[in-house]
């Protein structure tokens, strides 16, 4: 007789937070909702998360790994080719994150919606930089080997100013559709060749400033 493994309670109620945190918004969601998605008794959610914002830490921290580690690995992989330019160093940052979110699973299409909210808020937006300040800083130096003659500080606005870029057209505002009377799509898949020559405009014309 085939024997069923038990689902992991404490994963159930970490991707009850992320579905809830990603539709609703972190401040409108209580530990009691939580509970009611994940189907478990608010006592197990306390016995594992004492408070909704140790569970919250958990759900940035849970994929963030993952995040950094395809952006690292892809850049790894293609900053040696012969060529490699701007273009391709921002498709090593972006793309990775893109993949993940169109993927067929709605745990990380709700943790790249979340992180796209949370990294643009005031309240949060220091607890997802701690999480992928460092994996900036790698991308940072390696914006400045392709332009040597640029100032560290020219280089580092130049990637907030792509970081804020790209957390825009990962959002979901309906600003493109509603301009276009629904002709255009803001769908980051459809939106991303575009972005991408936008950026890569912008950081070219500051780092050669």
């Amino acid at each position: 007789m085939e024997v069923r493994a038990k689902p992991n309670r404490r994963d159930t109620i970490i991707d009850a937070a992320e579905g809830l945190f990603a539709e609703r918004g972190v401040d409108a969601v209580s530990v009691r909702n939580i509970a009611d998605a994940a189907e478990v008794k608010l006592s197990l959610v306390t016995y594992h998360f004492p408070s909704k914002d140790q569970l919250f830490a958990e759900v940035l921290v849970r994929r963030s790994g993952a995040l950094t580690t395809a952006r690292l690995d892809r850049l790894r992989a293609r900053r040696d080719d012969d060529g490699f330019d701007l273009t391709m160093l921002i498709d090593c940052f972006i793309r990775p994150m893109l993949e993940l979110a169109l993927k067929d699973d709605i745990g990380w299409r709700n943790y790249v919606h979340l992180i796209v909210q949370v990294a643009q808020s005031g309240k949060y937006s220091m607890r997802v930089a701690a999480l992928y300040d460092e994996n900036s800083k790698v991308f940072i130096e390696t914006l400045l080997e392709l332009f040597p003659n640029a100032s560290r500080e020219n280089a580092i606005r130049a990637w907030v100013y792509l970081v804020s870029v790209m957390l825009g057209s990962f959002s979901s505002t309906g600003r493109v559709e509603t301009l276009s009377d629904g002709q255009l799509s803001a769908d980051p898949g459809v939106a991303y060749e575009s972005m991408c020559k936008f950026i890569v405009g912008g950081m070219r014309s500051l780092m050669q400033a």
